[in-house]
């Protein structure tokens, strides 16, 4: 676009204490203001708002490699495309809860968490919970039998790089020598995403 005013620059002396406020300096500063908003705005409106979203700035089309985080990504919804797996077979006979499985999500959202829960002996019960960064979420899930059953929890509010975690225990455990077991410890959610298990 071409410019309605030209830059100008204001000398030092222009605003020391000993010269005047005069026609001249009043000029240049209009004149400057005027150039900085078309240089800015360039074909634009300059108006509140200003995100570059195509209506009042220019629209980014598109952003450096490395200049965008997971953590600063939009979050995921849960669903049931397959993310990462942790499927190893994990038992306790801890009585209190114990750290079996543990998966870096690397971004937030709501994720669909799923595992398989049995215990050793019946009808002594199993039980488990997701946790997130070592504190529990959503509801402790329960299986009294030898039978492996699938547990399946949505998660929300989960935030980039926070540890999604399937804490165990077993309240017959200890001497007794009954086991929660689990296994097949997964994330899932509306579309692909990049996460990694660091605990299988």
């Amino acid at each position: 676009m071409a410019f309605t005013e030209n830059w100008s620059d204001i000398l030092t002396t222009q605003v020391d204490a000993d010269s005047p406020i005069n026609e001249t300096l009043m000029q240049s500063i209009r004149s400057d203001l005027i150039f900085l908003k078309e240089y800015l705005a360039q074909n634009y409106t300059p108006v509140p708002d200003h995100d570059h979203d195509g209506v009042n700035s220019a629209f980014v089309s598109s952003v450096g490699d490395g200049a965008v985080t997971y953590p600063k990504i939009g979050g995921s919804q849960a669903g049931d495309v397959l993310l990462v797996s942790a499927d190893t077979i994990r038992w306790t006979t801890s009585t209190t809860a114990v750290k079996l499985k543990e998966i870096n999500t690397f971004r937030g959202g709501t994720f669909r968490v799923k595992w398989d829960q049995r215990s050793s002996i019946y009808p002594y019960v199993s039980y488990a919970q997701v946790y997130i960064n070592g504190s529990p979420v959503g509801a402790v899930q329960t299986n009294p039998t030898q039978g492996y059953i699938n547990m399946s929890v949505d998660i929300p509010g989960i935030k980039g790089d926070d540890l999604v975690q399937l804490y165990g225990w077993h309240l017959n455990g200890g001497s007794g020598g009954v086991y929660t077991y689990v296994q097949n410890f997964r994330i899932y959610a509306a579309r692909a995403e990049g996460i990694v298990a660091l605990i299988d």
